[in-house]
Order: structure tokens, then C-alpha cells, then sequence
């Protein structure tokens, strides 16, 4: 009696788990998972509307693929609350989105604690898999907003004095842009997202948002992944054709290039405007090693009006404003403004094996024609000493140090 007892106990407590654990493998061992991809969406914006299509882009896209070895999640807003669904096969065989988890704590999507949170709950699902991160939402590359991931309210004016205006729309920060209960936009800047990813974890990193393909931004996250994907200029709304990327890279061998190129044609076949580049992010050092050298052989500036800048407009507030230029264009027309040409061979090299692919349309937003010879598929900041509330800012990013430190 006592032996039927603990075996009826013990039948008792493995359904009890099974029914009210969650079950991140969809019913199949979680050790033949080969790679997980998590889909982080700021879709509380000005952006909301696209994220369906991408949605059934995914599904799609996974509707080819094995759901149950190549994990796809996704993290956005749903009523307010934060929710991580998955990729899931149904007993039909098609595949739909199931919820993981629901964040019920109200923090927003642009807060780095409820950012780190998800990425940890993605790598714990499953641990010592390959996996991506995409995120989905507006960015501006390196620019902080600086808000207080509580009101929307921007802390600018803590850090920097007089107060510049507060924020005023959807590309201000480094990355995100979601609306609050105030009205008012919060933003993750980019030293609070490289604190939050952890080092070593990602094998691809893709921006799916305007302005990331930065050397700033990638400098800053060299650590947290082998690969990263980022736009030099903004991106068309409709953000990446998923249908056509992910069967890419969901394989047993990864076609990174495949599927940034794929990318490029898409939007150029349909006229569209595109500046994309993958990095290999082992390459970045030789890179800061040869710009350093150029930017020590003088200090003179080459005029801003003779230099490329993709961008459709400049990011500005009352009190300064800025434009990204392209950064291997930059750094050629400094090293011939301080006679020293000689040292681009260097920098050159360094910059092919670092940005190991690099696409573009013929026209920017502003319907100017890119001069393909002058694109490297990344833009940059130009710091000139000015004491600046951004240039202030800025001295506290990776990239200033590693090149004047």
C-alpha cells in the first residue's frame, strides 16, 4: 500500500509540472534545438503598423523551416504588457505565435532591466544553442536621449547643462521609441543596451531599424556578438523582409552574407532606398588601430559640405545639432587634408576584412545619388573638440576611448 501511495504521488507531481511548466521545446527535447532567434520589438511607436506584415513575414518564413531544431521567439508590446511568444508547429502543421511569457509588471519595452530580463529568459530557454538577436523598432545610432524609462521624460537635462529641448519624435536615441502612458517617448540608449547583452552569447546581432550601422554602435557592442547587421542610413518602414532573410540564416550553416544581400536586392528591386552592411566584429580592432594612426598624423578637419552623409535630415534639438557622414569617406578625406594618404592602404585593408559585405541603392532619401565608390556601408560621428553637450556624451562611449585614451 505504502509502495502504490508514492507511486500515485509521484504520477501526481509529474503531471502537475507538465501542465503548468513551461515547455520552451513545443514538446520536443530541448538538447535538439540547434539555434534560437529572438525577435526583440519596440512596437509601441510610430512603427506599430508594420509589425503585423513582419509577423506574417516570420511565420512565413517558418512555415519552411523546422520550428522544432530552429527557434523563433518574439518579445512586443500587447496591451500594455510586455508578452515573448514562440514560433510554434500546430498538430495541422501550420505554425502560429504561442505566449511564453507574459511580463506583467508594466516596465517598458525600452527599460534596460525589462531588456536584459528577456534576453536572459531567451538564453535560458535555450542554453548553448547559436542564436540572434534581431531588434525592431526606430534607431539613430550612437545619439542618446537619455530617458528615464518611467515618465518618458528625458534626462538630457541632468547631464547636461542648459537643458536642451525635450525629446520630440520617433529617431531621437540610439535605439527604440516607445510611447508611455504619459504620451511622451522613452528610448534605450546604446550604453544601456551593451551593459544589458551579455558578452559572447549572440552569434548575429541585426538591426532592424534605421541608423545602426555605425562604428560607434558596433565598436560598442564588439563583444556581444561574431556578426552584426545594421543600416548606414534609415530603412524603409516595412523594416526586414523576414521571409527572405531567416531561411538564410536559420541552417546548419548560417548564409550571413546570403542574407544581408537578399536584403539589398529586395528593396533595389523595388526601387526602394537601402544602406546595409554586415560586420565581422573580431575585425573592429585593426580597424580603431588604423584610424588611430591616421586621426594622430594631424589635426585638421576636411570641410563637412565635401563629405558623404546619407542621411535625409540632420538630428537636432534647440541647443545642437548633428549629421552622421559615411565613415570610411571621413576618415580617406582626413588623412589627405593632414598629408597623410599614405596610411589609408592600412585602413583600407582593415575595413575589408571588418565590413565583409555592403550594399546600397543608387539614391538616398533625399533622391541624391550614392557614389557606390565612397560608400563603406557605415556611418559616423565627426568629434572635433567643439565642448559640446553631445561631444560630452560622447567622450563616455568606447569608441572615443579606444582612439584618444
Amino acid at each position: 500500500m505504502f509502495s502504490r501511495i508514492i507511486l500515485i504521488l509521484c504520477v501526481a507531481v509529474s503531471l502537475l509540472l507538465g501542465s503548468c511548466g513551461e515547455d520552451p521545446g513545443g514538446g520536443k527535447e530541448v538538447g535538439a534545438v540547434k539555434q534560437m532567434t529572438l525577435i526583440y520589438a519596440v512596437n509601441k511607436s510610430s512603427l506599430s503598423g508594420f509589425l503585423a506584415s513582419n509577423e506574417d513575414k516570420i511565420l512565413e518564413a517558418m512555415s519552411r523551416i523546422d520550428s522544432d531544431i530552429y527557434k523563433v521567439l518574439l518579445y512586443k508590446n500587447v496591451s500594455g504588457y510586455g508578452v515573448l511568444y514562440q514560433v510554434s508547429k500546430m498538430p495541422d502543421g501550420s505554425v502560429t505565435f504561442l505566449e511564453m511569457k507574459k511580463y506583467t509588471d508594466g516596465m517598458l519595452s525600452t527599460n534596460p532591466e525589462r531588456f536584459g530580463q528577456v534576453l536572459r529568459d531567451a538564453l535560458s530557454f535555450y542554453p548553448d544553442v547559436r542564436s540572434n538577436l534581431f531588434l525592431w523598432g526606430h534607431g539613430s545610432g550612437w545619439y542618446p536621449e537619455m530617458s528615464d524609462h518611467t515618465r518618458g521624460l528625458s534626462r538630457l537635462s541632468e547631464a547636461f547643462d542648459p537643458i536642451p529641448s525635450p525629446s520630440y519624435g520617433a529617431e531621437a536615441s540610439s535605439f527604440g521609441g516607445e510611447n508611455n502612458s504619459a504620451g511622451k517617448t522613452d528610448w534605450l540608449d546604446l550604453k544601456e543596451m551593451a551593459e544589458m547583452i551579455p558578452d559572447g552569447k549572440f552569434d548575429t546581432i541585426w538591426f532592424d531599424c534605421c541608423f545602426m550601422s555605425s562604428i560607434e554602435v558596433a565598436y560598442q557592442l564588439r563583444n556581444k556578438c561574431s556578426y552584426m547587421m545594421g543600416c548606414a542610413a534609415e530603412l524603409m518602414g516595412e523594416g526586414t523582409p523576414y521571409n527572405i532573410v531567416l531561411p538564410k540564416l536559420l541552417i546548419d550553416s548560417p548564409d550571413r552574407t546570403g542574407a544581408v544581400s537578399a536584403m539589398c536586392d529586395y528593396f533595389r528591386s523595388k526601387g526602394d532606398v537601402v544602406t546595409v552592411a554586415l560586420l565581422k566584429m573580431e575585425k573592429i580592432d585593426q580597424v580603431a588601430e588604423s584610424v588611430k594612426s591616421i586621426l594622430k598624423a594631424g589635426s585638421l578637419f576636411p570641410a563637412e559640405s565635401t563629405l558623404v552623409d546619407y542621411a535625409a535630415r540632420n538630428f537636432a534639438t534647440i541647443n545642437f545639432s548633428y549629421r552622421l557622414y559615411d565613415f570610411g569617406d571621413f576618415i580617406g578625406s582626413y588623412a589627405n587634408v593632414n598629408s597623410a594618404s599614405s596610411l589609408t592602404s592600412g585602413f583600407n585593408k582593415a575595413m575589408s576584412e571588418f565590413v565583409i559585405y555592403k550594399g546600397c541603392s543608387d539614391r538616398n532619401f533625399n533622391g541624391t545619388s550614392i557614389d557606390k565608390s565612397r560608400y563603406s556601408g557605415m556611418n559616423c560621428h565627426i568629434y572635433n573638440r567643439s565642448g559640446s553637450k553631445i561631444d560630452r556624451y560622447y567622450e563616455g562611449l568606447d569608441w572615443f576611448n579606444r582612439l584618444y585614451k
